[in-house]
């Protein structure tokens, strides 16, 4: 007894097949993408922050405002 196979359905689960690695590829480069951007705005926030700290000096701490 052997089974015939559909030339049809197997050429829809190899198109299947296909699409399935095409999304998953595409779905991790989506989250290399957001990686590089996340380490590349964090080395931009970190670098204003010093920029900041650098050029305010030494400020004196406000003193908290008196409560009436």
């Amino acid at each position: 007894m052997s089974k015939k196979t559909d030339p049809a359905k197997t050429a829809r689960q190899q198109q299947s097949a296909i699409d399935a690695a095409a999304a998953m590829a595409e779905y991790r480069a989506a989250i290399v993408a957001e990686q590089q951007k996340t380490v590349r705005l964090k080395a931009l926030r970190l670098a204003k922050e010093a920029a900041n700290k650098s050029s305010s000096g030494a400020k004196p701490a406000q003193r908290p405002r008196k409560q009436r």
